[in-house]
């Protein structure tokens, strides 16, 4: 008795610190989108690859997201941060969610990235119980990640890269916005720099360069860059290379912002929608990650990682309000560098009964893949309490911003190359319809929703269809054939006996015959069944539809320096 009593404090204590560890927030899960590294275009058919240093910065970036989030450290930490469950050193495949675009160097980035991620490890596998030897992986265990590849056709791919086949965003940048008098101003002010820059000096013959203007600011920007890093020619030609270069780097960022920010405080403007559509589709993919876990965090993806362009990333931080006065000086408010990577932590209880009610979701940037950069977290949409949001509040500035595939398809009408928008033509499921509808549905939950409805409309007519011939067939088997003789059809009492006006061929279709007995004329013409009808006949020549020309976009992919010279 006397024990128990000397003791009762120190058991409370240490009830109490059991339970402070048990309730320590941990890092759940997370989203992040990762931009490429370091791309050229070969010289022989200049098709883009990812460089070898481009590999590198896509495996440092990797490298940093190990250390970060598969470390023994605490969820509080400022680089450590271990998520929750997450196999440390073997790869689970069904706890991550990789999607990347089918493009070469973004599928190719994305394998390097996970090199970093998880690096080879010397495990076996194999039953020796049952005789089979063990055995491992080639290249002393190099892991196999499983990473979607994500293209045009896939509902998915506004996501990834909200901008490619945006048919209005197009025409919006090449009618509107290049005619608009900051874009003419900016390019008449910028225009003897680009002129003094292939004038003279290692750049000038670059066959790459010769339309240089600040109409293609950002293409010409990653062309220098590539070429300073990498020929020795031009690194030590240039002339004042350093502010060469940062005059290059500034022009692309503000002809890029141009691109994904529309100046006007009305958010519900359309081309403030438009403007910043990419940012807007991954905000939904994020969100919609994020209830994915929720919905079975034993088995929900715990890690989600979008490899894209930075075009993305950049319409996302002007959607979420990032570039503000408050930030004047952010890593933002320059061009992401090759594999930078930003990163969205849902932190909470880490016990069976946890609910997104009581988590938090923090915002971290890591603006390029060098060793010394760290990920610092940052406040989205103005919070007032700094870096960490609720779930609740997070989901709900998400779901205004955000849009999905069929809003999307809505909004960019594309030319034919997204042919899962046809599904939404039946079903339209927007963000208008509850809190939680369409931003609380994955896009994979939408498009499947979409197939079944296609697929129960297309039944039914079918159905429909059967039915109402059956029911004509059943009709006419009863009564006496207009084409038997006697009165009717459309020569009445004229008509002579075996002079059908229909008759049914060798081949089982209905014929009616063009002319008359007595002129005997026997043409025939295939009859459709339906008054009225027009007669096709073999001669009737399909319209071809006409191609659009090509023409020079400054909206398309950026055109990739070249490699040899």
């Amino acid at each position: 008795m006397l024990l128990s009593t000397a003791l009762g404090p120190f058991i409370g204590l240490a009830a109490s610190a059991v339970k402070a560890q048990a309730s320590t927030p941990q890092v759940l899960a997370a989203v992040a989108f990762v931009t490429q590294g370091e791309t050229a275009q070969r010289a022989d058919d200049d098709s883009v690859y990812l460089t070898p240093r481009g590999a590198q910065q896509m495996f440092r970036q990797g490298t940093a997201f190990r250390n970060r989030y598969l470390s023994n450290g605490t969820s509080n930490g400022t680089e450590a941060a271990p998520i929750y469950g997450l196999s440390i050193d073997v790869i689970n495949n069904m706890q991550l969610n990789l999607l990347a675009a089918s493009t070469e160097w973004h599928a190719s980035g994305a394998t390097a990235f996970m090199q970093g991620l998880y690096p080879p490890k010397g495990f076996s596998f194999g039953d020796s119980g049952r005789g089979v030897a063990a055995t491992n992986y080639p290249l002393n265990g190099y892991q196999y990640a499983e990473i979607s590849t994500i293209g045009p056709q896939d509902s998915e791919f506004s996501a990834v890269e909200g901008t490619q086949g945006c048919q209005a965003w197009h025409d919006e940048m090449n009618r509107n916005l290049t005619r608009s008098a900051d874009i003419v101003g900016k390019v008449s002010e910028t225009q003897p720099f680009y002129s003094n820059l292939t004038a003279s000096g290692p750049l000038l013959g670059q066959e790459s360069l010769v339309d240089a203007t600040y109409l293609y600011a950002v293409e010409v920007f990653q062309t220098v860059k590539y070429l300073f890093d990498n020929n020795q020619t031009v690194h030590d030609g240039l002339a004042n290379a350093n502010d060469t270069l940062t005059t290059l780097e500034n022009n692309a960022f503000s002809l890029e912002l141009a691109k994904t920010r529309y100046n006007n405080t009305d958010k519900t403007d359309p081309r403030n929608i438009l403007y910043g559509i990419a940012g807007r589709t991954l905000a939904s993919q994020v969100t919609g990650s994020f209830v994915d876990f929720m919905l079975d965090k034993e088995k929900g993806p715990k890690l989600t990682v979008i490899f894209g362009s930075w075009r993305p990333m950049m319409s996302f931080f002007s959607a979420a309000d990032l570039f503000n006065p408050q930030n004047p000086s952010a890593p933002w408010t320059q061009l992401p560098k090759p594999g930078s990577a930003m990163v969205f932590e849902l932190v909470g209880d880490s016990g069976s009964g946890a609910t997104a009610r009581g988590s938090q979701v923090r915002f971290y940037y890591r603006p390029s893949a060098d060793s010394d950069d760290e990920f610092t977290s940052y406040p989205l949409f103005g919070s007032p309490t700094g870096s960490n949001m609720s779930h609740d509040a997070f989901s709900s500035r998400m779901n205004e911003i955000s849009k999905n595939s069929s809003d999307w398809c809505s909004i960019c009408k594309p030319r034919g190359q997204t042919s899962y928008c046809q599904q939404f033509t039946t079903i339209r499921v927007n963000n208008a319809v509850g809190d939680n509808c369409s931003t609380h549905l994955s896009t994979p939950v939408v498009g499947i929703i979409g197939a079944l409805i296609m697929c129960a409309v297309l039944a039914f007519v079918v159905f429909a269809f059967a039915m109402t011939r059956r029911h004509r067939s059943n009709r006419t088997s009863g009564e006496p054939r207009l084409a038997a003789g006697g009165g009717g059809g459309f020569r009445g009492a004229d008509k002579k006996t075996g002079d059908a006006d229909v008759v049914v061929s060798k081949t089982g279709r209905q014929e009616a015959r063009v002319g008359s007995w007595e002129l005997g004329n026997s043409r025939k013409e295939i009859f459709d069944g339906q008054p009225g009808a027009g007669i096709v006949t073999s001669d009737f020549a399909h319209r071809t539809r006409r191609m659009d020309d090509d023409s020079i976009s400054i909206a398309e992919t950026p055109v990739q320096p070249r490699e040899g010279f």
